[in-house]
């Protein structure tokens, strides 16, 4: 069966995303081929549209970026710190030292996090706090432009879990919560003033689409943290942002929140 693909304009989108009245369901494959897949298929002679998954008819709606970064600015660079036959090491741009194992994984195994105690947070805070330059303004007016052409503009957010877990680790992050509250809320509390800014000082001028989080904070056996912790530290954090762009309190904003 040939579904022909189709590109969908932002409005339709929405349309469909918020349950309204559209010509068909939407086709589509989220994350694309598994890591070396590419690769494989390649060397297999595969042609450009088929490792870019055009040739099996999947439905896209073109995006863009709003134009505004709320998450880490200043990162460093990955520095390799050793690279065998056997794995890679290295020190990403969040400060976490990890080490990928070539033959058995796709990811890198973290080995130690930059952020263990409100001291250790300070010296990178200043990356994620508020500064002119998270907003690039010319691409804020290409989003602009390119919304009346049907392209949907994404904003996007630090997870209210995520942000914490990235600095320290799952384990460390969860015990924070206990141990240095303080320190859990000006992680968040850092977070939701530089997000708020950017996207209030931009959102009027692309009309931001889809509010985007990166958030992971659940598995198969249930959540990393009890209800309690999610009300008390990240409800709040969330609830900042979105009351801002929560379309009935600003006529052109947000109709779709997603999470990744």
């Amino acid at each position: 069966m040939n579904l022909m693909f189709m590109i969908w304009h932002r409005i339709d989108y929405i349309e469909l995303m918020s349950f309204g009245k559209v010509e068909r369901q939407m086709f589509s494959e989220l994350f694309g081929p598994l890591v070396g897949l590419k690769e494989e298929w390649l060397a297999q002679g595969a042609s450009r549209e088929e490792v870019e998954l055009i040739a099996f008819d999947w439905d896209y709606v073109p995006t863009m970026d709003c134009g505004g970064n709320t998450g880490i600015i200043n990162a460093k660079q990955h520095v390799i710190l050793e690279d065998t036959q056997e794995y890679t090491m290295r020190t990403n741009g969040f400060g976490k030292k990890e080490k990928l194992y070539k033959k058995s994984a796709s990811l890198f195994h973290p080995l130690e996090y930059p952020v263990r105690n409100i001291d250790d947070w300070v010296n990178i805070k200043s990356k994620y706090e508020y500064v002119e330059e998270r907003i690039n303004w010319d691409k804020v007016l290409e989003a602009e432009n390119k919304q009346k052409e049907g392209v949907l503009i994404i904003a996007n957010i630090p997870g209210g879990f995520d942000l914490p877990r990235t600095v320290m680790g799952e384990e460390q992050a969860c015990l924070c919560y206990y141990d240095q509250p303080e320190l859990m809320n000006d992680i968040l509390d850092t977070a939701g003033k530089t997000a708020y800014r950017v996207l209030d000082r931009i959102s009027d001028k692309p009309i931001i689409d889809v509010l985007h989080v990166h958030e992971d904070m659940a598995g198969k056996n249930g959540p990393l943290i009890g209800p309690e912790f999610v009300i008390k530290f990240i409800k709040p954090y969330y609830r900042k942002i979105w009351n801002m762009l929560n379309p009935k309190v600003r006529k052109y904003s947000v109709k779709i929140v997603t999470e990744i």
